[in-house]
């Protein structure tokens, strides 16, 4: 299993600039909610979107390196990080998650960070 986590090692340093975005957002939405304003942050991990699955992209570079074809590397990669769900998360997921953030049904939820990751973080 480390073999196997070792070949997702990032070889681009392209997740830096979205990672430093989600922890402004976390921390710009803890400084609102307690201003009487309601807001939320969404926090989706290994996302079919072309982050993973486009060309030139992460899961590209991560397949190239594992010495995989892209689709087997992406149809794997959940099962290696033990990702209880055991599949990518679909952009639809997500939009479901952001949909119901913005309803009348959540205004009990206030300064959240809603993790949608299949168990990723649980599983590590």
């Amino acid at each position: 299993m480390q073999e196997e986590k070792r070949l997702l090692e990032p070889t681009t340093a392209a997740p830096l600039p979205y990672s430093a975005a989600n922890a402004a957002l976390n921390n710009w939405s803890k400084a609102l909610a307690p201003n009487g304003i309601r807001v939320n942050t969404v926090l989706p991990e290994l996302t079919e979107t072309d982050i993973w699955a486009g060309q030139d992209s992460l899961g590209t570079a991560l397949a190239a390196k594992s010495g995989l074809d892209h689709k087997v590397f992406l149809d794997n990669v959940p099962a290696i990080l033990g990702m209880p769900n055991a599949r990518l998360i679909q952009p639809e997921e997500v939009a479901a998650t952001v949909a119901f953030l913005v309803s009348s049904a959540s205004s009990g939820i206030v300064g959240a960070n809603v993790v949608v990751d299949g168990g990723l973080t649980i599983a590590a």
